[in-house]
């Protein structure tokens, strides 16, 4: 008895080991073939999921690829988002990915002097918004307060850096983003040498001289023109 017990343990591990090596092996594809964005929207099931990925020929047995994922324990840890699959990677890197959120990441760089239908133009070059509605949130319908002044309009607020924005946030997180940049960066510089003057204060002499300075040197000297007129 107990030796047939030992040999069915055996040869259900066995049956185990064969499955996971196969459901490991991924559909034969072309060498170097692109990556495939693979969204995953919030509250897909692991089913769902698994349909998505046999539509696009990123996995050859939708029942191995559940299975796997219910012996990891990743059925029910699937993040929403889009992923870059490159075809031909196993079914324990998909998940693996899929479960730590490992989303597709847009590197954009916004240049100083950029305005706000600049930024615009440049996010919607990387897929990232709709240009027109971020236009239009930015210069009105987006309530934005900052240094408890309630802004009219985010010209001049959305900081210029290099950015990692994912595909799946809206034209709202985007501006926040960028408006919590500028919080962090520029207002400790207002309150420590604003030399009394409001956030916005400040972001209007700004957008001034860099639309009136020709060299970068020219800016001192427009910015202190402008400081002894308000004074």
């Amino acid at each position: 008895m107990l030796g047939t017990m030992v040999h069915v343990t055996a040869a259900l591990l066995l049956a185990v080991t064969i499955w996971m090596v196969y459901a490991s092996i991924p559909p034969r594809t072309q060498d170097e073939a692109a990556p495939i964005l693979v969204r995953i929207r919030p509250g897909m099931s692991a089913g769902q999921v698994a349909d998505e990925l046999h539509r696009q020929g990123l996995i050859r047995d939708k029942g191995y690829f559940l299975g796997v994922a219910r012996v990891l324990g990743s059925e029910t840890r699937i993040q929403a988002g889009t992923y870059a699959v490159t075809p031909g990677a196993t079914l324990f890197s998909l998940l693996r990915d899929f479960q730590q959120g490992n989303v597709v990441q847009v590197r954009v760089t916004i240049p100083e002097g950029y305005t706000v239908r600049d930024i615009a133009r440049r996010l919607a070059a990387h897929g990232l918004v709709d240009e027109e509605r971020f236009v239009r949130l930015a210069l009105g319908e987006y309530r934005a307060v900052v240094a408890g002044t309630e802004l009219p309009t985010l010209e001049g607020y959305l900081f210029p850096d290099t950015y990692y924005f994912t595909l799946d946030m809206t034209e709202e997180q985007i501006l926040a983003a960028m408006l919590a940049r500028f919080r962090q960066v520029v207002l400790p510089h207002v309150e420590r040498g604003g030399q009394g003057l409001s956030a916005h204060q400040v972001v209007t002499l700004a957008s001034i001289v860099e639309r009136e300075a020709k060299v970068a040197e020219e800016r001192p000297v427009i910015a202190s023109v402008y400081l002894n007129r308000l004074r």
